[in-house]
């Protein structure tokens, strides 16, 4: 029997080789932890091995403590294998952060790597990858789901008006408002630039699709400002429905694309794919590339309308109407081909070349002492644009007689937004002698807004209303509003279309000043307005 001191040592020894074991144990569960976070090196692989016969040995220690009567050894053995339990736990710890550093910083860079820095949301790499198990998943469930493109308009003209800071505020919001009109099982990303992508799935119903685009549309279309200056956009939603519309990623993304680029430019701001829309896109991309054509071709020519003072009939000037001679279906009105134009930003290139071809045409008359003013048609977006503007400042300065010669004919098409950088602009022309008309005046929206708060010189009554005025007393009723305006803010009147002496008539009972149409001349080549005016 052992004696009380005896027992005393065996019960010292036993708790050193417990606290061995339980350190052993503690590392064993740490190194299984490991193991799921990463594959095992074969250094690591050798230290489970002998972290397991440790163990056993440790168990066997300990019955022999408790069993057995103490011997000297024993001391020298229990140190050890504590020793050696701590040694093993810190190598097994120091893996194991080693491990988990690793893994947060993969992780991490997985992250930057599939997702937007901007905004968060996962980038075009990232939402290939989950399309295409969308995809599969979808073909092995037979299931729906839909693909909504969202590009937003106006966005350029910001960013650069604004500048990035501002773009990239007003792209942090819209991707706030995307978030919060989607579901959370509804994956978004952005694309790159002003566009971004959306996976509704699953989808329920077709109508559904619809729902949840124009809660998009609506969402992102809310008033916004940003350091107090107004800065809304519009934008434009395309759908593409798998299986219904394409049944691989890439012909989905292009469908999708499709539909958001007519939603731009019909103007509504959700547009579900149709295969009769991509014919009429393509109709509309062969008609740019044969613009472009023309442009590069010198096909476009310029003729010219008198505008007459109708208490004499005399030319008092003219406006200078484009056309385009095309090879296979001759002369062409701009409104055969001037939409296409400012759909493909053409525009802005056929205004300056409307512009040199007028100031060569003055430059001629001035040599010949001829003195008649030139009036040409410009969209206001247009004459906002800083390439024109520059131009025109140059042919201002170069020719200094040139501002007498010149008169704006404007078109309603800008946001009432860009009112206050319009009326700067046409007050700073008109103090170097421009004059500024508004075309058009009754065919838009906001023809009276525009008339009310921007500086105009003359209003020109649309064709439409002269032409129908002959039977029609909605228009006459229009014709003498637009006249009691133009008198109360001393505006000059010009009538379109005085096609016939009915309308002249008509033009003269409500003192209208001047006129144009062909019932005085058709829109003619330069040198044939030449010899009228000599």
């Amino acid at each position: 029997m052992m004696s009380i001191s005896q027992n005393w040592q065996n019960v010292a020894l036993s708790v050193v080789v417990c606290a061995a074991l339980v350190i052993l144990v503690l590392s064993i569960f740490k190194l299984l932890q490991l193991r799921e976070i990463r594959k095992l090196s074969n250094k690591l692989n050798l230290l489970i091995y002998l972290s397991f016969i440790l163990f056993f040995v440790f168990v066997f220690l300990l019955y022999s403590t408790l069993t057995q009567t103490v011997q000297s050894a024993y001391y020298l053995v229990a140190i050890s294998a504590l020793i050696t339990a701590v040694f093993v736990k810190y190598a097994i710890q120091t893996h194991y952060e080693t491990a988990v550093s690793l893994t947060k910083s993969k992780a991490l860079e997985h992250y930057y790597a599939t997702h937007d820095d901007l905004t968060g949301f996962p980038n075009l790499a990232f939402f290939n990858e989950q399309l295409e198990k969308t995809l599969g998943m979808s073909r092995r469930e037979d299931d729906e789901f839909a693909l909504l493109i969202i590009g937003l308009n106006r966005f350029k003209v910001i960013n650069e008006t604004l500048g990035y800071f501002v773009g990239d505020a007003i792209l942090s919001e819209i991707a706030n408002r995307i978030r919060s009109a989607l579901r959370k099982t509804d994956l978004i990303a952005r694309l790159g630039g002003d566009e971004f992508a959306a996976l509704i799935n699953p989808v329920s119903a077709h109508g559904h699709i619809h729902t949840i685009s124009k809660n998009i549309a609506e969402s992102i279309q809310e008033p916004l400002a940003v350091e107090g200056k107004p800065a809304d956009v519009g934008v434009s939603i395309g759908v593409a429905i798998y299986p219904k519309h394409a049944n691989n990623s890439v012909e989905l993304i292009e469908k999708a694309r499709n539909a958001m680029m007519t939603s731009e430019k019909s103007g509504q701001s959700v547009f579900i794919y149709e295969e009769k829309a991509l014919e009429n896109q393509i109709q509309d991309i062969q008609i740019i590339g044969m613009l472009q054509r023309a442009i590069q071709n010198e096909q476009l020519q310029v003729l010219y309308q008198p505008q007459v003072r109708l208490s004499d009939e005399k030319i008092i000037s003219a406006e200078a109407l484009i056309r385009w001679q095309h090879p296979n279906y001759g002369l062409l009105d701009p409104g055969r081909f001037i939409p296409y134009a400012e759909k493909a930003g053409l525009i802005f290139e056929i205004n300056l070349w409307l512009l040199k071809k007028i100031v060569v045409l003055l430059e001629n008359w001035s040599k010949k002492s001829i003195q008649l003013p030139i009036a040409f048609n410009i969209t206001a977006n247009g004459f906002l644009n800083k390439d024109f503007q520059r131009e025109l400042n140059t042919q201002l300065k170069n020719h200094l007689w040139l501002a007498k010669s010149l008169k704006i004919e404007l078109t309603e098409t800008s946001s009432i937004d860009q009112i206050g950088e319009i009326h700067e602009s046409m007050l700073d022309y008109k103090k170097r002698g421009l004059r500024f008309s508004l075309d058009d005046y009754g065919t838009k929206h906001a023809s009276l807004e525009y008339l009310m708060l921007l500086p105009f010189d003359e209003l020109k009554i649309d064709q439409s209303f002269m032409i129908n005025a002959v039977t029609d007393e909605d228009s006459q009723a229009i014709i003498q509003h637009a006249q009691e305006i133009a008198k109360q803010l001393k505006l000059s009147t010009t009538a379109e279309g005085i096609e016939n002496e009915e309308v002249l008539k008509i033009a003269k009972l409500f003192g209208i000043n001047n006129g144009q149409g062909y019932y005085f001349s058709s829109a003619v080549e330069d040198h044939k307005l030449e010899s009228k005016l000599l």
